[in-house]
């Protein structure tokens, strides 16, 4: 908690103390994703889940200039 907070939020403490996130913040172009997927039977859902897969990704939007620039993935895996 740093003091002299000055942020009227609520997480600002009786003694004027607030969360670091509420004085400063980073930026990053590296983001994860953590997927699952799930498969059910088309006919009745309610038998439950017959196929199952994880995935995580790592994506890098640093070279993003417009909303058509792609975003570069820098790793993918299926998980166990």
């Amino acid at each position: 908690m740093l003091p002299g907070c000055v942020s009227a939020t609520r997480h600002v403490s009786q003694s004027g103390e607030c969360p670091l996130s509420q004085v400063a913040s980073t930026r990053s172009d590296v983001y994860t994703a953590y997927v699952e997927i799930r498969g059910y039977p088309s006919q009745d859902f309610r038998k439950g889940i017959t196929e199952q897969a994880r995935y995580i990704a790592v994506f890098e939007r640093g070279s993003v200039k417009d909303k058509n620039s792609p975003v570069k993935v820098l790793a993918f895996l299926r998980l166990q």
